[in-house]
């Protein structure tokens, strides 16, 4: 991938966050050090990761990127933080963010959203990007639901090339906040990262 505007964006949008939540754990003056040595780390990620086609043909790069984030905060950290620890430091970070909740609050009950994100489906199912999500759309009884399931994970992937696997199943926990903001119950039995085969996402409108 390339070293970005999106990039830069998302470390400096997210950067305070992270430094606060890992106050929580660890000293101000710890916290502020793992942030430095992090963004480092951060652009080292980036650069030696396979893109999947970049954000204007591809919205699931911005998924790679948060990852990126993730993982480099925790390499930075050296193993000051546990996994499960830095799976709070993301989604607390991520819930506190005045612009991350505003961009969550997506309209995803409608025909025109579930066509495009049926077409982002579509789409990976080529396989042309070896680090991309591998997904499937499926049409609920009514526009009021609908289904995703994912045979690949490019976050799992990504963790895998950065021998940190743990932190996989960590950053599912955010897929719930993501739901809440968008206004819908999600319901998910499997998951990539807990070792089954797919993902299994579902959709209701909260009425």
């Amino acid at each position: 991938m390339k070293y970005d505007i999106y990039a830069k964006i998302m470390w400096a949008l997210l950067k305070n966050d992270f430094t606060k939540e890992l106050s929580c754990f660890l000293s101000e003056e710890d916290s502020k050090a793992i942030m430095v040595k992090g963004k480092q780390e951060y652009r080292k990620i980036i650069e030696r990761t396979d893109g999947i086609g970049g954000m204007k043909r591809n919205p699931m790069t911005m998924n790679l990127i948060n990852c990126s984030m993730l993982i480099a905060v925790y390499k930075a950290s050296k193993e000051k933080i546990t996994a499960d620890q830095m799976g709070q430091i993301y989604v607390n970070a991520l819930s506190g963010n005045a612009i991350v909740r505003k961009f969550s609050k997506k309209d995803c009950f409608n025909a025109d959203w579930q066509k495009k994100r049926n077409e982002i489906a579509l789409e990976s199912q080529k396989r042309e990007f070896s680090n991309d999500w591998v997904s499937e759309f499926r049409p609920g009884k009514n526009v009021n639901e609908y289904g995703i399931n994912f045979y690949e994970c490019g976050i799992c992937k990504l963790c895998k090339q950065e021998n940190c696997f743990e932190l996989a199943s960590q950053m599912c926990k955010f897929d719930y906040i993501m739901a809440e903001a968008m206004g819908a119950e999600l319901t998910r039995t499997k998951t990539i990262a807990g070792g089954d085969q797919l993902c299994d996402f579902f959709y209701r409108k909260k009425q």
